[in-house]
């Protein structure tokens, strides 16, 4: 397979929510929020964009605090770490001013739910009042819940984007884009449903397709060509022939919501 990132709709999704918080008028809301259920490719979305759009990329922990979250932006900013949380809030804040850059923030779970987390979220707010820099905050799907119950930041929000599962045609571009062989629309269809659009799951299917057609020295794949026993991942062994359900989809959009602040 190909070591590339392919852009599907949720990437690209999250590249316009990135440059509009980046270029919004001075004083808006800068807060996107970011969130998903694991498997959807969030991680590796999200440092696509930051390395794309010269954004820093930091991940928070169960015991992240305002010294820690301040220390860890001003070392990616380039300047020092230092002992007391003033000291890295000015470094931080004195090196977004002098380079303005969005701040991708992992796992932001930890930071606004659990106790204790006042500190957190202030630290979070006084970042954004003070610097202006776009904060992009990566979650699991309870995060967006979290941040509504937390005022000093929900109001800063400005874009909100939850990543859902690939689409038919996402998976067919990361079929294209990814491999050295061609699949047949029959076993896209297939990928599709058994994966049930999970990225990581049609990545790895893709993968051991590939795989197949190498041992089978064959430059195109068909769903009769592969085995009834041959699992497109791992969960799914043994199920690539039964039907979809009559309720599924094989289309799924993804519309990220724009913030009543922005």
């Amino acid at each position: 397979m190909k070591e590339k990132i392919v852009e599907i709709s949720s990437l690209r999704a999250l590249r316009n929510l990135t440059r509009a918080i980046s270029a919004r008028s001075y004083g808006s809301p800068g807060i996107g929020v970011v969130s998903g259920e694991v498997g959807r490719g969030k991680t590796c979305a999200t440092q696509f964009v930051c390395l794309a759009e010269d954004g820093i990329w930091i991940t928070a922990h169960p015991e992240s605090s305002p010294n820690w979250l301040y220390g860890d932006i001003a070392v990616e900013l380039g300047a020092a770490r230092r002992a007391t949380t003033r000291e890295n809030f000015s470094n931080a804040v004195g090196a977004l001013k002098a380079r303005p850059r969005a701040i991708f923030i992992d796992e932001s779970d930890f930071l606004v739910s659990g106790t204790p987390r006042l500190q957190k979220v202030e630290s979070l707010r006084a970042l954004h009042d003070a610097t202006q820099a776009p904060l992009i905050l990566i979650g699991m799907s309870q995060l967006p819940r979290a941040i509504r119950a937390l005022p000093q930041l929900e109001r800063r929000v400005a874009q909100r984007l939850e990543f859902q599962p690939c689409d038919l045609r996402d998976t067919r571009l990361m079929a294209d884009e990814l491999l050295e062989i061609e699949l047949s629309d029959e076993l896209v269809r297939e990928i599709h449903r058994a994966t049930a659009g999970s990225a990581n799951s049609i990545h790895i299917a893709l993968e051991r397709l590939e795989n197949l057609a190498r041992r089978r020295v064959k430059r195109k794949l068909h769903l009769s060509d592969v085995p009834e026993d041959f699992a497109l991942v791992p969960e799914a062994r043994k199920t690539h022939r039964e039907p979809a359900r009559a309720d599924s989809s094989n289309v799924v959009s993804l519309r990220p919501s724009v913030g009543a602040n922005a």
